[in-house]
């Protein structure tokens, strides 16, 4: 046995060495793992550590929160910031619905302000719901309602709403509107409530001034003109075709009855008229962009086309719809226009004369 022993000692030598190294390995590794345990970072519980948040901690020991079972709560969450409630309302941040704001004035309280005095509140039937506004206002979109069948409209720049109005801006709680050749606003409300701040504020306008002399000589030959059985719109077209000539550049010449004609046929002017757009310049009105305009049309006989920017008519600045109608009517009394456009970044003067 003992002979046995000595043979084979070499081997249990060699065991004994593994087990010692092994050991040693192990203490090392222990060693080395915690000295460099502060410069790692563990992986993140859930998402709410982050590498950035561990690395940050330099200012004390790191101690993950996993390590006692504990996560950091989540960043807490606005219900009400992507909500959008109309004037007297306010957002519930429990339910995240708009609900009447019992500190807000009712109108029994005081008179709502109007933020512009041109702008009448609309009282067309239909309801607006929302409005989704884009930097390039072509598309800006107004979300519309329509009590008589509860179905959801949409509606943008230049578009009609119930064939009565069209649309010529989108804002963030109005859309301005021109029905019967007068700017209104349709803002947040039912019909019953917006019918009753527009009667107010009619009250509380200034009277509209009287028309001038000539534009009262001129009164009954326009409402007779009006008065004249329709044409066709064919027959019109030609009479267009012969009513404006070009006599030089930039110089156009119309017979009075033609435009006068042209003006009083609706649905001759609403398949020849452009889209009107208002254009801005350092956040003031710089005009009415006029897109589609179609070469046969009259628009395009007297001069206009495509893209062209309507910055003035006779020097004053066309700021609303209200103003080009305005200046509509002067061009009637007095016979002569100068209209400044721009076209390609350059401005000229177009002028037009009546015969």
């Amino acid at each position: 046995m003992e002979q046995l022993f000595r043979k084979h000692f070499w081997a249990i030598q060699l065991a004994v060495a593994i087990v010692v190294a092994l050991l040693l390995a192990a203490a090392i590794n222990a060693f080395v793992g915690a000295f460099l345990t502060r410069f790692t970072v563990p992986p993140a519980p859930t998402g709410e550590v982050t590498v950035t948040d561990a690395l940050a901690r330099t200012d004390r020991p790191f101690v993950p929160d996993a390590v006692f079972g504990e996560t950091q709560p989540p960043a807490p969450i606005d219900p009400c910031a992507e909500v959008t409630c109309a004037e007297g309302e306010r957002c519930n941040p429990t339910t995240a619905e708009c609900e009447p704001d019992p500190d807000a004035e009712t109108d029994e309280e005081a008179p709502a302000a109007f933020d512009d005095g041109r702008c009448l509140d609309s009282d067309i039937a239909i309801n607006l719901a929302g409005t989704m506004v884009a930097s390039d206002a072509m598309f800006s979109v107004a979300v519309l309602q329509n009590p008589s069948d509860n179905r959801t409209h949409f509606a943008r720049v230049g578009g009609r709403i119930l064939d009565q109005a069209e649309v010529t801006r989108i804002e963030r709680s109005r859309v301005f509107l021109v029905r019967d050749g007068v700017e209104e606003c349709l803002r947040f409300g039912d019909q019953a409530t917006r019918a009753q701040r527009r009667q107010r504020m009619e009250q509380e306008r200034p009277t509209p001034p009287r028309p001038s002399p000539a534009q009262a000589a001129d009164q009954p030959r326009r409402e007779a003109v009006a008065a004249r059985p329709a044409q066709r719109a064919g027959t019109l077209q030609e009479r267009v075709a012969q009513g404006v000539e070009q006599t030089g550049p930039n110089e156009f010449a119309i017979q009075r009855d033609v435009l006068e004609e042209v003006a009083n046929n609706s649905s001759f002017m609403q398949a020849q008229a452009p889209q009107v757009v208002p254009t801005y310049r350092d956040g003031q009105p710089n005009g009415f962009r006029l897109q589609g305009v179609r070469g046969d049309s009259i628009f395009g006989r007297l001069g206009i086309r495509n893209g062209d920017v309507i910055q003035s008519v006779n020097g004053q600045v066309l700021d609303s719809p209200q103003r080009a109608l305005m200046l509509y009517e002067q061009l009637l009394a007095s016979g002569s226009v100068e209209l400044t456009i721009e076209r390609g970044g350059r401005t000229r003067s177009v002028s037009y004369q009546l015969r």
